[in-house]
């Protein structure tokens, strides 16, 4: 069901074998599985509540960081859900266990910012995302690669250029470099 786009019932199967997980780690990772294909198929509400319920099982501190950064983007009960979303991401940001994961936080809320035509705040965002790095190298350069276009788009070359330059181009995950070079 899953290679045929069949979310619905690749979910429900997996809703069915959830009691064969060996252990909660495992349990946890099938009900991550299970959120993403409803997320896939657009109801919401139950990858919602399969994101809540992985925070609840997993041991994986970055599947907890996911799982909360996924449920708060599912969250769409409302007009306002973007940017009560947007609110809690902030909130999230804010709290000492979190500190490893604020690059996450910010490029997922700049990303929500996007979703609701807001550019300007997702640069604000954006930025402060490259403010906090991580070990992952490939999160700052997604960060630094959007404001670059970002800015292009809105005709502000000068800030496109310094983040184009920013970027680390031997990353394997940026596909066309020499097309960065060049708009540099």
């Amino acid at each position: 069901f899953y290679k045929q786009n069949m979310w619905d019932s690749a979910a429900n199967h997996l809703v069915n074998a959830l009691g064969n997980a060996e252990n909660k780690p495992e349990k946890a990772r099938w009900e991550f599985l299970l959120a993403q294909l409803y997320e896939l198929k657009g109801n919401y509400k139950e990858s919602e509540k399969y994101y809540a319920k992985v925070s609840k099982h997993t041991t994986d501190p970055i599947m907890d960081i996911y799982a909360r950064l996924y449920a708060i983007r599912v969250n769409r009960d409302d007009d306002k859900s973007i940017e009560k979303n947007v609110a809690q991401l902030l909130k999230m940001a804010k709290q000492d266990k979190y500190e490893d994961y604020k690059d996450i936080i910010y490029y997922t809320a700049a990303q929500m910012q996007l979703e609701g035509n807001n550019p300007d705040a997702a640069m604000s965002l954006l930025l402060k995302s490259t403010q906090f790095t991580s070990n992952n190298p490939e999160q700052r350069n997604r960060a630094f690669l959007q404001l670059a276009e970002l800015a292009y788009s809105k005709k502000q070359y000068r800030d496109a250029a310094n983040y184009y330059d920013s970027l680390q181009l031997d990353d394997p995950s940026i596909k066309n470099a020499d097309e960065l070079r060049s708009r540099k």
